[in-house]
């Protein structure tokens, strides 16, 4: 299904701190910060920096994760 992104987030999506994948050795911590929306696009950023995660873990890298 398409969605537009002209006016952000549609109520559809919530973006989640998340250590998803920590049994497959996740590098990042995944986090609100790095949801963005621009120009109508949706952007998900990757960063290398130290971030402290909700769990309390440190990663070196964040990036974004979207739930519907």
């Amino acid at each position: 299904w398409p969605d537009e992104f002209d006016s952000g987030l549609s109520s559809a999506w919530k973006p989640y701190n998340n250590t998803y994948g920590d049994g497959n050795n996740e590098l990042a911590c995944l986090t609100p910060d790095n949801v963005s929306v621009r120009d109508g696009s949706l952007r998900i950023d990757a960063r290398r920096e130290r971030v402290t995660c909700p769990d309390g873990s440190e990663r070196e890298f964040s990036s974004g994760f979207l739930g519907t």
